[in-house]
């Protein structure tokens, strides 16, 4: 008798609760909360590159799927919604209907999944499946907030979007532009930071043998510059914070960022200590170091700071405005 009662109340649970649920769902289409109206949704043209297919579909949504990739579920809802509103930006600056120049590897593209190439983009599916049973709903409700809450909303520098840069972990302060890559640009200005400490990749330690390190400078004819004791390479110039500008590998000058990435480094705020046998590279910080901080993003909300805040703490002098309104 207990049996047919419990069978019978997971079926009205089923009917009652569930079922509804779904047809809603597939009602309004993915992600999209019941109060947005679908007639008020942007749409972008995004490349799928593991299909090879390019897909129509809201920008929204697309946000949703960035957030999704780019930040820990688990992140403060604030920290998702700078998050949002900066993936927002970097799509909108490149969609052609608002002047951008879209994604030249494939025709009509805006944007592309490739996260090697735009941002990193995941399926509900593929995001779910990295989320335990009892979190998964969860984290993605969250999520989706996070993007409809700030709907439309973007970041612009003069009235013009901005290129909304952002890595993982600064390690104490973020870059002037033009010490990482080429421009300087007024809104990418180094920031002090002391809100991303909580960071698994705040520190990080990468040893290569001798070999492993000629291995490496072969690609660029510099093997020769390891010595029995000493290597002959040194940091050129440097950030005030302490991250590589200019580094000189035997006669030849690379960019910090470019050193780390020959190096397979965490980011350009490294040392190393060779014994004749390994060197080890002692690195400070995750990505390239400029724009918003995830982390440090993370570590302001918990602070109560909001998403508002946060975005003007780490881009100077900019606005947020709506799409949407344009």
């Amino acid at each position: 008798m207990g049996k047919n009662i419990a069978i019978y109340f997971i079926t009205f649970l089923i009917a009652v609760v569930v079922l509804p649920a779904i047809l809603v769902r597939s009602c309004k289409g993915p992600s999209i909360p019941e109060y947005v109206e679908e007639e008020e949704l942007l749409k972008i043209n995004v490349y799928f590159h593991k299909e090879n297919k390019l897909k129509e579909m809201y920008l929204e949504e697309y946000i949703v799927g960035v957030v999704a990739g780019e930040m820990p579920a688990s992140f403060d809802i604030e920290a998702l919604k700078a998050q949002a509103v900066i993936a927002r930006t970097y799509a909108v600056a490149r969609m052609r209907q608002f002047g951008g120049n879209g994604y030249s590897g494939y025709p009509q593209a805006d944007i592309s999944t490739d996260y090697a190439e735009n941002q990193h983009y995941v399926t509900e599916e593929e995001a779910k499946s990295n989320w335990s049973f009892w979190q998964k709903n969860a984290n993605w409700e969250k999520i989706t907030e996070a993007v409809y809450s700030t709907m439309g909303e973007i970041i612009t520098y003069e009235g013009t979007t901005i290129d909304a840069l952002y890595h993982s972990t600064c390690g104490g302060a973020t870059e002037d532009s033009e010490d990482v890559f080429t421009n300087a640009i007024p809104y990418l200005r180094g920031k002090e930071c002391s809100f991303c400490k909580d960071s698994s990749r705040f520190n990080s330690k990468v040893t290569y043998t001798k070999y492993q390190l000629g291995q490496i400078l072969q690609q660029e004819g510099l093997q020769h510059v390891i010595g029995a004791t000493k290597i002959d390479m040194e940091p050129v110039s440097k950030t005030n914070s302490d991250r590589v500008i200019q580094y000189r590998i035997g006669d030849k000058i690379f960019r910090g960022n470019d050193v780390r990435m020959l190096f397979k480094l965490d980011s350009a705020r490294f040392t190393y200590k060779y014994d004749g046998n390994n060197i080890t590279f002692t690195v400070v910080g995750y990505g390239h170091g400029v724009g918003m901080c995830q982390y440090g993003a993370n570590g302001m909300a918990k602070k109560s700071y909001n998403y508002k805040d946060i975005i003007n703490f780490y881009y100077t002098s900019v606005e947020i405005a709506n799409i949407l309104e344009y």
